[in-house]
């Protein structure tokens, strides 16, 4: 009996050591099977982005020099707003009275109640009046005043805010003697 439980034994242990080396080697091929789709999952990508740039035509040392061509473009841009600086003696001998930059009630039609109303929604410069649409300016103007805002018109409003914005006193001024009311 201990002869054959020695052979069981000895079999069994064999067994178990092929059964292991058979996980291992299969681990280790479904290890390597999912590293190989990884890597081509990697490929495909790189080879699409390479499309991608291809596509765009450009290379690092063009994208490098149409980064410099809009820096450029920027500091001349930034060199015509600098001479849009608010020149106080210019507005003030145009409009006849001192003018503080940015005041929207210089605006024909604009009081200090409407003013406030449309600093509060975000329009606080002439610049933003300038590029403000009228109807918004009504909206607005409903929804915070009531019906007793609706009387007004800023039609002309964005107009007189760009000649103010670009400092053409004098066209404001001739604009504004021809408006009643802001109209």
């Amino acid at each position: 009996m201990s002869e054959r439980f020695t052979s069981d034994l000895l079999f069994i242990i064999i067994v178990l050591v092929i059964a292991a080396l058979l996980g291992i080697i299969i681990g280790y091929l479904i290890g390597m099977i999912r590293k190989r789709k990884a890597v081509e999952i990697l490929e495909t990508r790189i080879s699409g982005l390479e499309a991608d740039l291809t596509l765009c035509g450009l290379g690092k040392s063009e994208l490098e020099s149409q980064l410099a061509d809009l820096r450029v473009q920027l500091k001349k841009a930034l060199a015509a707003v600098s001479k849009l600086i608010f020149d106080k003696k210019l507005a003030k001998s145009a409009m006849g009275v001192p003018i503080k930059e940015n005041d929207l009630k210089i605006i024909e039609g604009i009081g200090p109640k409407i003013a406030e109303i449309l600093e509060q929604h975000g329009i606080d410069t002439w610049h933003k009046l300038s590029a403000a649409d009228p109807d918004e300016i009504r909206s607005i103007l409903a929804a915070e005043g009531g019906s007793s805002y609706l009387v007004h018109d800023p039609a002309t409003w964005p107009l007189q805010a760009k000649l103010a914005f670009e400092g053409n006193w004098a066209d404001l001024k001739k604009y504004q003697d021809n408006l009643i009311g802001g109209k």
